[in-house]
């Protein structure tokens, strides 16, 4: 499975099989800001090469011990890529970890990603695009030639798998209908291979 990588979800639908030995047969294991694998390994493994996350939900251990995509919230961006306050002060022993940070163009591709196949969303350019969302960009970006698969991606129709109180109302005004709807029809096109 070399060209093959999987991002794995933190929707609960990833319970639904025991995929785990599955997911850590592939190369690049992909997974989602504050996972959690400990007790749920049948289902979601327990290897993982990569974190996808946002910066404040970055935590030192996990920087040490995996390569770290991360996202920086749009009304953040400037004054965190000016400053780099958060990664020099507190993570630069281990800022080689972090294989990319997002940049200014990333979220114009963001926005192309979802304008390649759906209708334009009423002031996009203030849309709050999900963690999981950008995550499939970062990684057709970063991994041009990997064929990607995926579980777990609910965007927010239930909660997460290890905290299922977790709801479309915490979403930070995620467009998570419209990023479902993506996604489905990334699933039926084969540009996306669902586990």
């Amino acid at each position: 499975m070399s060209d093959r990588i999987i991002v794995v979800g933190n929707g609960e639908s990833v319970l639904e099989s025991e995929a785990g030995n599955i997911i850590d047969n592939f190369k690049t294991v992909v997974r989602l800001g504050r996972y959690v694998t400990d007790g749920f390994e049948k289902y979601v493994g327990s290897k993982t090469d990569i974190i996808s996350t946002i910066y404040w939900k970055l935590d030192i251990d996990r920087l040490r011990d995996h390569k770290v995509i991360l996202s920086v919230p749009l009304n953040y961006q400037e004054k965190f890529i000016e400053s780099e306050e958060f990664i020099t002060k507190e993570f630069s022993e281990y800022k080689k970890n972090i294989i990319h940070l997002n940049t200014f163009n990333d979220i114009a591709g963001i926005k192309g990603m979802y304008l390649d196949t759906m209708p334009p969303l009423k002031d996009i350019d203030n849309v709050n695009f999900s963690l999981g969302f950008k995550t499939f960009y970062f990684i057709s970006k970063l991994f041009p030639d990997k064929k990607i698969y995926a579980t777990g991606f609910d965007f927010f129709k239930t909660g997460w798998y290890w905290d299922p109180s977790h709801n479309r109302n915490d979403s930070n005004l995620h467009p998570y209908i419209w990023e479902r709807l993506w996604y489905k029809k990334m699933i039926r096109s084969g540009k996306i291979n669902e586990l």
